[in-house]
């Protein structure tokens, strides 16, 4: 029988006091270990970068309709996606040197996360609930310089977070509550025969599966909004560990979006907030 470890996440750092109206999205870490997030609720949305030193400064302002949700470092750059349909990319000081709008049959997408495969880049259309399948895996294509989208797998259910390991994709979809396996073929399109498959359902109070980040090994860690914690799954849906953050067991840091893996250095960072303000909690890997 398969023992489910638990491991509770400990403050690393308060981002945002208590009192201001204040949300955390999109993170990842660069190449020399530094910690990035999108923020809402503080003036114009932005992103923060975080030293080793645990020193917090602005990173780059967006504008004040964005919704920064996903945030990723690739090949030297930053590259930004949100709900509002634009996707940014800035170089390493926090320059803005593109923002695009990825059209799909005459409309922009509700981007949630996204990733890269090769220079490819695969994003989440973020819409529909468990009766409205309309939601959406998209492909960015380096070759139209991300401008154009093309549909890999529609008719989900708020598709949010996405990973990739050896050959396969995993989405989370918020509404309907589970993790989604995308078995990709040759051409990198979704295998016709058995090659989407549900392989974890979250089942009790609250949550809602969020942001999903894949180890080099192959373990899927998802978080759990409203739940305050964070699962450790392996590619085939089995609950390995349970990471909780810390004040979660007292109604505190609830809300658990995103988190990011610094695997070089053997550790996570999770986004937690509520009324006790934004914090990042840090967790082992081991």
């Amino acid at each position: 029988m398969n023992e489910i470890k638990q491991k509770i996440a400990y403050l690393y750092l308060d981002l945002y006091p208590p009192g201001i109206e204040i949300s955390g999205e999109g993170t990842c870490f660069d190449e020399e270990g530094r910690f990035y997030c999108c923020i809402c609720g503080d003036g114009l949305p932005k992103i923060l970068r975080v030293d080793q030193k645990k020193q917090a400064e602005v990173f780059a302002e967006l504008s004040a309709e964005d919704r920064p949700c996903g945030l990723v470092f690739h090949d030297g750059r930053y590259y930004c996606c949100c709900l509002n349909g634009v996707l940014y990319v800035l170089n390493q000081d926090g320059k803005i040197i593109d923002g695009i709008t990825p059209i799909y049959e005459e409309r922009s997408l509700m981007m949630n996360d996204l990733i890269f495969i090769d220079d490819d880049i695969y994003v989440t259309d973020f819409r529909g609930d468990y009766i409205r399948r309309s939601g959406g895996v998209f492909v960015l294509k380096a070759e139209d310089r991300y401008r154009r989208a093309e549909l890999l797998l529609g008719g989900l259910c708020s598709p949010n977070g996405i990973a990739y390991h050896d050959g396969r994709l995993f989405v989370s979809e918020t509404t309907a509550n589970d993790v989604l396996r995308i078995q990709l073929d040759r051409n990198k399109k979704a295998a016709e025969e058995f090659g989407v498959m549900p392989i974890y359902s979250n089942i009790g109070k609250g949550g809602g599966l969020d942001s999903i980040k894949m180890s080099s090994d192959g373990l899927l860690y998802q978080a759990v909004i409203a739940r305050g914690r964070v699962l450790e799954l392996d590619e085939e849906g089995i609950v390995k560990e349970i990471i909780t953050v810390e004040g979660a067991e007292e109604g505190k840091n609830l809300l658990t979006p995103n988190l990011a893996l610094n695997e070089k250095e053997g550790y996570g960072l999770i986004l937690a907030f509520g009324s006790d303000g934004l914090k990042l909690m840090r967790f082992a890997i081991e």
